[in-house]
């Protein structure tokens, strides 16, 4: 009995001298530079370790355990003495697993416990995890980061004004403006401006308010000047005296349809004209025979301009007067024909 003890232990001696070997020669290549292929190793080793110390303590010498095929993890507490069942044969075998256990395994001169190790492994699990799954793949999709303004308090009786949408291509003050007239009821309510304004917002100017995150809207003039700085091209592209003046009737278009389009384009014009002003430009834009009947014309109000503009056209519609300018393109497409045909006699 005493012989098969000895043998036990000096085979349990010979597996820790195994592994101390093995161990020694990790955290020497883990101290030249060689950490990360070689840090999962002593990770193993270290389990390996504590298992057969493991094993030692807790069955009879005469009794061996059968491990499994892979390391398991090990989260355990280890006193710092042993009984022993036989003083004769395992009194060198305690005193050795003592020594053991009361020197720390070191990694790179630094003191690293189980927990701790087993706490990063499951941390690196759990994030390979996530990204395998997509989670965390984009930015935050927390519902306090994404709002631009927290804490907003709707009104109970609150409605949505039906709000004129802006795409960017048009004057950015005056989009203001009709956005503060339509709330001017919450007009000291900055918080709900902000939250509402994108619902005045369509296209490329829609996508341009999704870009601001709460750091960089606090008040509403924050965001206003924002808006303007981003679409003041529009205001510096604005049409002026020579854009109006260089308009002209379409011929498939009607003579209060040209004075419409034309005053939409007035609009736009800063500073603004007066009634003096724009009749006589528009009066210039004229072709026979509404510029020859209007230009003696004494009256400075747009809408008598369109009147008699209307009565000229239906009277060139029933004949009653000579369109000149229609009469000279029809001419000069009869003279064309006439030379082609001329040219195709004589070959």
């Amino acid at each position: 009995m005493d012989e098969q003890t000895n043998d036990q232990v000096q085979a349990v001696r010979q597996d820790v001298e195994g592994l101390k070997d093995q161990l020694a020669k990790i955290l020497e290549l883990l101290t030249t530079g060689r950490g990360k292929s070689v840090a999962g190793t002593s990770s193993q080793v270290e389990v390996d370790l504590n298992q057969v110390l493991e094993d030692i303590l807790a069955y009879p010498p005469s009794f061996t355990p059968q491990r499994p095929s892979s390391p398991r993890m090990v989260d355990r507490t280890y006193p710092t003495s042993f009984p022993a069942p036989n003083p004769n044969t395992t009194t060198q075998q305690a005193a050795h697993v003592s020594d053991l256990i009361s020197t720390p395994i070191t990694k790179s001169g630094k003191k690293i416990s189980e927990e701790q190790g087993s706490r990063k492994r499951l941390e690196f699990l759990e994030e390979r995890l996530c990204t395998i799954e997509g989670i965390d793949m984009y930015e935050s999709i927390d519902a306090t980061q994404l709002c631009l303004i927290s804490d907003v308090v709707i009104p109970l009786k609150f409605k949505i004004p039906d709000f004129e949408k802006y795409n960017g291509t048009t004057c950015p003050k005056s989009h203001l403006v009709m956005y503060c007239r339509k709330m001017s009821t919450y007009a000291h309510d900055d918080k709900l401006l902000i939250h509402r304004f994108q619902d005045s917002l369509v296209g490329p100017a829609s996508r341009w308010y999704m870009q601001f995150d709460g750091s960089q809207v606090h008040r509403w003039n924050d965001l206003a000047d924002s808006f303007l700085k981003q679409y003041k091209y529009n205001i510096d592209m604005a049409p002026d005296h020579l854009d109006l003046q260089r308009m002209e009737k379409r011929n498939v278009e009607t003579f209060k349809e040209y004075a419409q389009r034309w005053r939409e384009l007035v609009a736009q014009v800063q500073p603004p004209l007066t009634d003096k002003e724009l009749t006589a430009i528009f009066i210039n834009t004229l072709r026979a025979p509404y510029y020859d009947r209007m230009v003696g014309s004494a009256s400075t109000n747009f809408s008598d301009v369109i009147r008699i503009g209307e009565r000229i056209e239906f009277g060139v519609k029933n004949e009653r007067i000579t369109d000149f300018s229609s009469e000279t393109r029809r001419m000069m497409t009869l003279k064309k024909k006439e030379e082609e045909i001329h040219e195709l006699s004589s070959t």
